[in-house]
C-alpha cells in the first residue's frame, strides 16, 4: 500500500459561517398545571366475539352449574341414605326383640296338648288324598281368514 498523507484539521482557521447553527428557543416551554382529558378516538372500538368460543363458554358454565347441582343433590341423598339405614337397623332390632318376646310368651307343649284334646293330628300323621282335576281345553281363536270370511258373510 502506498503511504497516505496524514490529514490534520486546523481549528484556528475555522469559520462558523459554513455550518448551520442551532436555533435556541426564545423562552423555555411552560408546563401546564392542569392536564386536559385525552380526546376520544373518533372511530368506535369494535370487538368481535367468535360465536363458537362464546357457545363453548356458555356450555362450560352450564356444565359447571349442573355439576354443582348434582353434587348438592348427591350429598342430600347420602344424608337420607344414612338416616334410612339407621331406621332399618332400629326396625331390625325391634323385630328381633318382639320376636323373642313372642316366642318366650307361649309354651309349645301346652298348645300341643290343647290341639290333641280337640282331635287334631300332626301334619306328618295326616293322610293325604290326591284329587285329579281336568281343565277344559280353551276354544281356538279364529284366524285372520276366518275373520274375513265372517265379515263378508255379514255383508251379504
Amino acid at each position: 500500500m502506498a503511504n497516505q498523507p496524514q490529514i490534520q484539521y486546523i481549528h484556528q482557521f475555522y469559520t462558523a459561517g459554513s455550518e448551520a447553527q442551532k436555533v435556541a428557543p426564545a423562552h423555555a416551554p411552560r408546563r401546564s398545571r392542569t392536564t386536559l382529558p385525552k380526546v376520544a378516538p373518533s372511530e368506535k372500538i369494535r370487538v368481535q366475539v367468535d360465536p363458537v368460543a362464546l357457545g363453548g363458554v356458555v356450555v362450560a358454565v352450564a356444565m359447571l352449574v349442573l355439576m354443582i347441582v348434582g353434587m348438592v343433590q348427591y350429598s342430600r341423598i347420602c344424608e337420607q341414605y344414612a338416616v334410612m339405614e339407621n331406621y332399618v337397623t332400629q326396625l331390625r332390632d325391634d323385630n328381633a326383640r318382639l320376636e323373642h318376646t313372642y316366642h318366650a310368651g307361649y309354651d309349645i307343649e301346652e298348645i300341643r296338648q290343647q290341639a290333641n284334646a280337640l282331635g287334631m293330628v300332626p301334619a306328618a300323621d295326616a293322610t293325604s288324598i290326591k284329587i285329579e282335576v281336568n281343565v277344559p281345553q280353551p276354544e281356538p281363536e279364529p284366524t285372520l281368514l276366518d275373520e274375513i270370511v265372517w265379515f263378508f258373510k255379514g255383508l251379504l
